[in-house]
């Protein structure tokens, strides 16, 4: 049996399920750099110019930044937030079988591992506990 908020769930555009989750990957990026260097909110919010009650708003997860913001929250910080693949080569076919390319990108966070795949522009994460770390290419042939 599916509850309301399963039913809701279904209703959302993936476009915006998207946009949730990369918002959510940023804010736990810079959390992540912050608890890295010891610095507090407040610090960051004095480094960016910004009031720290706005800067705790955007740590909630569901802010939407803006390519400008995460620009200057780069160069303040000195670390790249979000990377751009440049110059990606497309699988070649052979005969009638078509090859399906993606990149598997693994991290660790607190014991937890997030493998994250991306097939033709669309992005999958899965959650799962692992015993290492590993960065791999893998081809399937479909």
């Amino acid at each position: 049996m599916s509850t309301k908020f399963d039913r809701i769930l279904k209703e959302v555009p993936p476009e915006i399920k998207l946009m949730v989750s990369k918002s959510f990957d940023i804010t736990e990026r810079i959390l992540d750099i912050l608890d890295a260097r010891g610095m507090t909110q407040k610090e960051f919010a004095h480094l960016l110019g910004k009031k720290e009650s706005e800067i705790c708003k955007w740590m909630k997860g569901t802010h939407n930044f803006t390519l400008e913001t995460i620009a200057k929250i780069e160069i303040a910080l000195g670390e790249a937030l979000l990377e751009v693949p440049r110059n990606r080569q497309l699988p070649v076919l052979e005969s009638a079988k078509q090859q399906v390319f993606f990149d598997l990108l693994i991290t660790v966070k607190e014991g937890r591992l997030t493998a994250q795949e991306e097939i033709e522009g669309n992005t999958t994460v899965y959650i799962k506990t692992y015993q290492y770390q590993q960065h791999v290419k893998i081809p399937l042939v479909v």
